[in-house]
């Protein structure tokens, strides 16, 4: 069944740099409060991803988030092999969360099909299309996993690579991103001007919150939720990436990288992202960084 959740969550003042660090005092990270990691940062391929040393003693809930907008052509491969994953072996138990934002391809009626075959689906919908970030957080507000990753609907990452996240994050990671540019310096089907302002949102996110990221705006994202809603997201659409990104810092997290593999689409196949949403992106960053007063 689509639960209608339209009202969503009204956009908030901007949190700032003291508020972040005093809520970051105040989460709990299993049953510890304070920072419980010092401000460093592993690359992946260096250290404890290449082994694994078999299972945890106590399984995790991983909330996967799933925002959709116009993907009739690829929305029942990608539930296909979301549903065939399995996290088990790093010590994660999933469930599934969908937000349709106002499809009107057919894409919600291919969720119902789905989710009436597979109930531990939890499908939300909104009345009229409100964006990425809008969506993820409807999505993040019924999430009761201790992590959330957040999955896009087209087909241009593989489901596989949750393995690697969910495995730095067992390891003690609060947010670990999938990064495009670890196996490669050039993603197979991204265009020039994508791949350009790539590097110059992840430069200016690594200057600017001292991270050290090679893919500030991968989809492949994995954080404590609740750092995520204590982060009071106001985003709507595309800056869910930078807003996220610059709030971690802010929050002193560190942010760990493992490699994903990636397959870019282009606009005739359904692709989202355009040039405006570069600028968006960089506008958000230094924002968050340098919030207005009242």
């Amino acid at each position: 069944m689509i639960h209608d959740l339209g009202g969503g969550q009204d956009s908030g003042q901007l949190v700032g740099v003291a508020k972040l660090r005093e809520i970051r005092k105040h989460v709990s990270v299993d049953g510890q409060k304070g920072d419980r990691h010092p401000p460093s940062f592993e690359k992946a391929g260096h250290g404890r991803v290449g082994a694994y040393n078999g299972p945890p003693a106590a399984v995790m809930r991983v909330s996967v988030l799933i925002p959709v907008f116009q993907e009739a052509e690829t929305i029942r491969e990608l539930l296909r092999r979301v549903l065939a994953s399995d996290l088990s072996t790093e010590g994660f138990e999933r469930e599934i969360l969908i937000c349709d934002d106002g499809s009107t391809d057919g894409t919600a009626s291919i969720i119902a099909s789905v989710a009436r075959e597979r109930p531990e689906i939890r499908v939300f919908s909104h009345a009229h299309n409100r964006g990425k970030g809008a969506a993820i957080r409807t999505l993040l507000e019924h999430a009761t996993g201790e992590a959330s990753l957040v999955q896009d609907a087209d087909l241009e990452y593989e489901i596989d690579d949750w393995l690697l996240l969910a495995r730095r994050f067992r390891e003690g990671n609060d947010a670990v991103f999938g990064s495009r540019f670890l196996q490669t310096s050039h993603p197979e089907g991204m265009r020039i001007a994508n791949l350009v302002a790539n590097r110059v949102l992840t430069f200016t996110s690594n200057v600017l919150y001292s991270h050290r990221l090679t893919d500030e705006a991968t989809c492949l994202k994995m954080v404590r939720t609740s750092l995520l809603r204590d982060m009071k997201l106001e985003c709507t659409g595309f800056e869910f990436c930078p807003e996220v990104t610059a709030k971690l810092g802010l929050l002193g997290v560190p942010i760990a990288e493992v490699p994903v593999r990636y397959r870019a689409r282009d606009r005739a196949a359904g692709k989202k992202v355009g040039w405006q949403d570069g600028f968006i992106a960089m506008r958000v960053l230094l924002a968050q960084r340098w919030p207005r007063t009242p």
